[in-house]
């Protein structure tokens, strides 16, 4: 298991997650490369301003919410095969928060203002 396919709930059509996202099933995508994805509004605190990156991609999952949750970014065309599915999920867990991201912010690329935002959210000092 990787990265936000080991926390989601599932990936579908191949095992369980751990469930730390437990509302977020995922999708195996592969693909390598760039791929632009755009906040949506319960992610803007992410993007401090921004609200389109281009971001490396490499074979990270497509996300969907099983309850009401909003993903905080979108993947912005179907370069993945996934346009509109969730590359970037935040959710609660216990009295912490989750964030799951499907692209890289920290690779070539690198987008260290969104990477660090992300973590802030994580840790809940911001958003």
């Amino acid at each position: 298991m990787r990265g936000a396919y080991a926390a989601s709930n599932q990936v579908d059509g191949y095992y369980s997650g751990w469930g730390l996202a437990s509302t977020v099933n995922t999708k195996n995508v592969i693909y390598e490369g760039l791929v632009p994805i755009t906040l949506t509004s319960s992610g803007s605190v992410l993007g401090n301003g921004s609200s389109n990156f281009n971001l490396h991609h490499q074979n990270g999952p497509a996300m969907y919410s099983t309850a009401s949750d909003t993903p905080m970014a979108t993947y912005a065309d179907n370069q993945t095969g996934y346009q509109g599915y969730a590359a970037i999920f935040g959710v609660n867990y216990g009295s912490g928060r989750v964030l799951l991201s499907g692209s890289h912010p920290e690779v070539d690329p690198e987008n260290p203002l969104l990477l660090a935002r992300m973590i802030l959210w994580t840790v809940n000092k911001i958003g």
